[in-house]
């Protein structure tokens, strides 16, 4: 039996898991008040058994969801694995915007530029730049030592 070597096997699988990933975001949109909830609060035997049921209730119409498409068994977490990913790539550029953001604000506050790049750059802060910059911060906040908030010494 001879194949064809420009057949990509793989292509079907990420055709209908894709499909499938968009249906997951879906049933999270559509159950996002069960899905997300405030981490640590109290709730009654009831609520939780109702939230349960509610999770339960959409992972099931998931699996049946997912049972009537051509998608190969072993695959059957690639579709979360997806939505999983659009997520991260989500949170990534939030938090890297912010960091970027925390850097440019930092090198411009220091006012250190790069001499590579004549750009601001926060790499090339000097320990000197440091110590100055928060003498004249101190001196324009009011100098108080007890309002300055060290880590783990909240009260």
């Amino acid at each position: 039996m001879e194949t064809d070597k420009k057949h990509d096997f793989n292509e079907p699988i990420e055709i209908t898991a894709t499909g499938l990933a968009k249906i997951v975001i879906e049933k999270l949109n559509d159950n996002k008040d069960v899905v997300l909830y405030e981490m640590g609060k109290k709730r009654t035997k009831e609520e939780q058994k109702k939230i349960d049921e509610a999770f339960l209730d959409m992972a099931i119409s998931l699996v049946q969801t997912f049972s009537v498409t051509d998608l190969p068994a072993d695959y059957a977490g690639l579709p979360v694995d997806k939505a999983i990913a659009i997520l991260t790539v989500l949170k990534n550029y939030i938090e890297g915007t912010i960091r970027k953001t925390e850097d440019e604000l930092l090198s411009r506050i220091y006012g250190a530029r790069s001499p590579r790049t004549g750009t601001f750059a926060k790499d090339v802060v000097t320990i000197g730049q440091m110590m100055t910059k928060l003498q004249e911060v101190k001196i324009a906040t009011g100098n108080k030592d007890e309002d300055y908030c060290l880590p783990g010494k909240e009260e």
